[in-house]
């Protein structure tokens, strides 16, 4: 059988390929995310349905978006967090602020940054002032060491010397 997202009467539905709708409610916006996944928002809330309407991801998100293939970031109660389309938390709803850096993510928690992969990997928990790409490197700041730690940035995406940063001199500045 095919399915259809169509926006019909000042709603979204989805419709079978006889042209009969399926679904019960009508959405405010539906968009296909994969086969048998629908993003939804009701009463400007964000979730995740299947074709039989069924709950996936429960329509309570303020704010969603994809990051990467099956990986969203979403907003609740005015933090940040990272589920997949399973809904499987990577990373709680706690977070100030969640920034995509290719296949990472730089998170703000408390005031400091952190960074992880957007497979869940928490690469460094968030304890620097800033975390900056800078060409082919990924910068990270602690105004405390007064140093400045820089990561090639294909070995982070390789996982690779993650845990050894190399030091740069002083002199090298992060805004």
């Amino acid at each position: 059988k095919h399915y259809f997202v169509i926006r019909r009467n000042k709603g979204w539905q989805i419709i079978n390929s006889e042209g009969e709708s399926v679904t019960v409610k009508k959405y405010s916006f539906m968009s296909v995310l994969k086969p048998n996944r629908i993003l939804v928002r009701s009463d400007k809330r964000y979730g995740v349905i299947d074709l039989s309407e069924k709950t996936v991801i429960p329509v309570k998100y303020q704010k969603f978006s994809e990051v990467s293939d099956g990986i969203f970031l979403t907003k609740l109660n005015g933090y940040w967090g990272v589920l997949d389309i399973d809904n499987n938390v990577l990373l709680e709803n706690d977070c100030e602020r969640i920034k995509p850096l290719y296949d990472t993510l730089v998170i703000k928690r408390y005031g400091k940054y952190g960074l992880m992969r957007v497979d869940g990997k928490l690469l460094y928990e968030p304890k620097f002032d800033k975390i900056k790409r800078m060409g082919e490197y990924i910068l990270l700041k602690d105004i405390n060491d007064s140093k400045t730690a820089a990561l090639k940035l294909i070995d982070l995406l390789k996982g690779l010397n993650v845990d050894k940063p190399r030091n740069l001199a002083k002199s090298v500045t992060v805004e």
